[in-house]
């Protein structure tokens, strides 16, 4: 994971551009709040961001409504509810982020800018909590912006790309620090966390499903779960019935099983965005995963770039292009990166959260450049 070094590369590029970082009192002891207000201060992207990070204390973790209700202890939970606040308004202050980086042009702008999101996603990240991965995530969707712009643009050099795309990949992303998460949730090491990533990612599963069939047997009778789980294979019902119990044995017995249960999207306001759902109770996604769909899109694309080294304007082009390049055992992602690059071209590619609140005439097209690339000669 980069951290203090992203930091520290971004605010050389600073300096040696000639841009003095004069707005930021390095004395000042830059708690998390005082960051927070600093940040919604400055709204656009600037040097001044790196600096404010680079300064700050660690970020505090960031639990979820859930854990403060259930499991933080009475005289905790005002710094904890103080935090939650806190990290409400980094996610508003990300909207003028996201658009600071679609209305910028230069592309060695675009580069300074994007690094600087991504640091300020690991630092947010330090802490592997609920609310910090929430916001880390959400922070590197916006990030995903300027690598697509340096992307699509032939003449910008891909070894300054490649350490953005690093990051993109961050470590917090991995089943290890979801599990850690959980665990903070729940106030005790329920799930280990340690060893081979696909072991963890079970585990989780398992706990996860395990958990929300305890529940479920526990808000009906007897006869009605004997019902609903009498056509399920015998090895099924063993299955399910081993990670009940597993559950059970390291559950804590203070707590309720409604950590077992989200929120439905139905339950607030559309447009659903990070900001308008961020009192959701939202717990499966440290089971499947915070990454987001677009970093996915910029995999694809930096993989078709590095392949064939240009991007044909012709779909059957752009598609043999990739199968005659492609090495052995790659996954045919061309559609993804076509999309990508159109999406790009057109500058609509944005982030999550902005392509569910843009206006119709800046909505993402879809239907149109896939039937051009599945057309039949």
């Amino acid at each position: 994971m980069v951290t203090r070094n992203g930091f520290l590369l971004v605010l050389i590029g600073a300096f040696c551009s000639g841009q003095l970082l004069g707005n930021v009192d390095m004395s000042e002891d830059l708690n998390f709040e005082r960051v927070v207000e600093k940040l919604e201060a400055h709204k656009a992207l600037n040097e001044d961001v790196a600096m404010i990070v680079e300064s700050a204390h660690p970020c505090p973790p960031i639990y979820s409504a859930w854990h403060t209700e259930h499991v933080a202890k009475e005289e905790a939970r005002d710094e904890k509810k103080k935090n939650r606040e806190l990290g409400r308004r980094i996610v508003k202050i990300t909207e003028d982020w996201s658009k600071d980086l679609r209305s910028t042009d230069e592309l060695t702008e675009v580069h300074q800018k994007t690094g600087m999101v991504l640091s300020f996603a690991d630092w947010v990240a330090g802490e592997p909590c609920y609310g910090n991965l929430i916001v880390a995530a959400r922070c590197q969707d916006v990030a995903a912006i300027g690598v697509c712009k340096l992307l699509i643009d032939l003449e910008f050099p891909m070894e300054k790309i490649g350490p953005l795309l690093d990051r993109l990949n961050a470590d917090w992303y991995e089943p290890s620090a979801r599990g850690e998460a959980i665990n903070r949730e729940l106030g005790q090491p329920v799930l280990k966390t340690s060893g081979e990533a696909e072991e963890i990612l079970e585990a989780i599963d398992h706990f996860w499903r395990g958990g929300y069939a305890v529940l479920s047997k526990q808000r009906c009778t007897e006869e009605i779960w004997e019902s609903s789980t009498k056509y399920w294979t015998a090895s099924g019902r063993a299955t399910v019935g081993e990670w009940m119990a597993a559950v059970r044995e390291v559950f804590p017995k203070y707590l309720d099983y409604t950590f077992f249960e989200d929120d439905r999207l139905q339950e607030v306001r559309e447009p659903w965005t990070t900001y308008n759902t961020w009192d959701m109770k939202r717990h499966e996604l440290l089971v499947t995963g915070f990454r987001k769909k677009n970093l996915f899109m910029i995999d694809s694309l930096a993989q078709y770039r590095r392949l064939v080294g240009r991007y044909p304007h012709d779909a059957s082009e752009f598609r043999s292009e990739w199968i005659k390049n492609e090495p052995p055992g790659a996954q045919r992602c061309y559609s993804t990166a076509w999309l990508s690059y159109w999406w790009g071209v057109e500058g609509v590619f944005m982030d999550e959260d902005a392509a569910k609140t843009a206006p119709p005439e800046q909505h993402r097209p879809v239907k149109r450049y896939m039937d051009q690339f599945f057309e039949k000669p």
